[in-house]
C-alpha cells in the first residue's frame, strides 16, 4: 500500500472518531451542525493530500522549517458544505494534530427551533395568565410547529 493511501485512511479513521468525539462531548453544537442526525446524509470527501514545507524564519530567525503531510477532508451533511476536517502528520507518518474547521454559514437550525419552542412556552404561560384565549394559544402552537417542521425539512432534503 502506498504512503498517499495510508495517509487517505488514517484520514478517514481520523474523521470518524473525531465526529464521534464531537457527539458525545459538544453534543449541542453538534446537533446544530448535523441536525436530525443520519449517518446516510453525511458525505466525505478526501479533498487534498499534500506536502508542506514553510519556512517560519520571517516570523524568528531561529525557527526551523516546517514540514509535514496534510489530509484534508471536505465535509457535506444533507447537501449542504459544512466545513473541513484537517489530519496533520510529521514526515515519519505520526499524526501530530488533528482539527475540524465548521464553515457553516446556514441558518443555524438548533438555535432557532429551540427559540420557537420558547415562544411556545411563553404562549402557553400568558393562556395560563388569562392574556390570550385557549383558542387563540392553540393556533398559534400551530403556526410554530408548522414553521418548526418546515425549517426541517427545507434543509433536510
Amino acid at each position: 500500500m502506498g504512503r498517499q493511501t495510508q495517509y487517505k485512511k488514517s484520514g478517514i479513521r481520523g474523521f470518524w472518531l473525531n465526529l464521534n468525539n464531537y457527539r458525545l462531548e459538544e453534543p449541542e453544537q453538534f446537533d446544530e451542525l448535523f441536525w436530525d442526525y443520519d449517518k446516510d446524509y453525511l458525505k466525505i470527501l478526501i479533498e487534498d493530500v499534500s506536502l508542506h514545507i514553510k519556512s517560519l524564519e520571517y516570523l524568528d530567525p531561529i525557527n526551523r522549517d516546517l514540514e509535514y503531510v496534510e489530509v484534508k477532508i471536505r465535509i457535506e451533511y444533507r447537501t449542504n458544505h459544512i466545513g473541513y476536517y484537517r489530519l496533520i502528520f510529521n514526515l515519519d507518518g505520526t499524526v501530530e494534530d488533528d482539527f475540524f474547521i465548521s464553515e457553516w454559514t446556514g441558518l443555524r437550525l438548533y438555535q432557532t427551533r429551540a427559540l420557537l419552542e420558547d415562544i411556545k412556552e411563553e404562549i402557553e404561560a400568558e393562556r395560563i395568565n388569562g392574556e390570550i384565549t385557549e383558542k387563540e394559544a392553540i393556533k398559534l402552537k400551530e403556526i410554530i410547529d408548522e414553521k418548526k417542521d418546515m425549517i426541517r425539512k427545507e434543509f433536510s432534503h
